[in-house]
C-alpha cells in the first residue's frame, strides 16, 4: 500500500506558492495590488511618506507648499490631519525631504525657515532646526507647535 503523504508534502509548498504568486497577479491586474501603499493626494502626503518624485511632481504641478493640505492618518500620525508640505516634512521628522524642499526653492523666505525651525525644535528635531537655520533659530518653546495646531484645524 502507498502513502501519499511524502508526495504530498513535497507538492504543497509548490500549490501555496502557485496560489500566492496568482493572488498577486490578479491583484496586479486589477488595479489592486495586495502590497501597494495609496500613493499620495498632494505633496504634504507625498512629503509625510517619503515619496521624493511624488513631492518633485506636485511642485512641478503648481501645487503651494505653503498651502494647508488634508493627510490621511497613516501619513504621519492620527494626530496630524492637516499641515503645510513644509510642516509635513517637519513634523514627519524627514530631515532629507527639508533638503529637498530648500533646493526645490521653497524655503527663500528667512522668517518661513526661522518658523520651520522653531516647530522643529518643538517637536524635538534639532537636526532639522539647524539644516533650516544653520546660526540658530530664536524661539518660544511651544509657540511654533500652538500656531500650527491652531491653524491645522479643520475648516468650518
Amino acid at each position: 500500500m502507498r502513502t501519499w503523504a511524502p508526495s504530498l508534502a513535497l507538492v504543497s509548498p509548490l500549490a501555496a506558492a502557485t496560489i500566492v504568486l496568482a493572488a498577486l497577479a490578479i491583484g496586479e491586474r486589477t488595479g489592486r495590488p495586495l502590497f501597494a501603499v495609496d500613493a499620495a493626494r498632494n505633496s504634504a502626503e507625498a512629503v509625510a511618506l517619503g515619496d521624493a518624485a511624488a513631492v518633485v511632481r506636485f511642485l512641478q504641478a503648481g501645487e503651494d507648499p505653503q498651502r494647508v493640505y488634508p493627510l490621511r492618518p497613516e501619513a504621519i500620525s492620527s494626530s496630524v490631519l492637516r499641515a503645510t508640505t513644509l510642516q509635513a516634512a517637519v513634523l514627519s521628522r524627514r530631515v532629507e525631504m527639508v533638503i529637498l524642499l530648500d533646493h526645490a526653492g521653497t524655503l527663500r523666505e528667512p522668517a518661513l525657515r526661522q518658523e520651520l525651525a522653531c516647530l522643529a525644535a518643538d517637536v524635538n528635531q534639532p537636526g532639522i532646526a539647524v539644516v533650516l537655520v544653520p546660526s540658530g533659530a530664536d524661539c518660544m518653546p511651544g509657540a511654533a507647535l500652538k500656531r500650527w495646531l491652531d491653524r491645522s484645524r479643520p475648516e468650518e
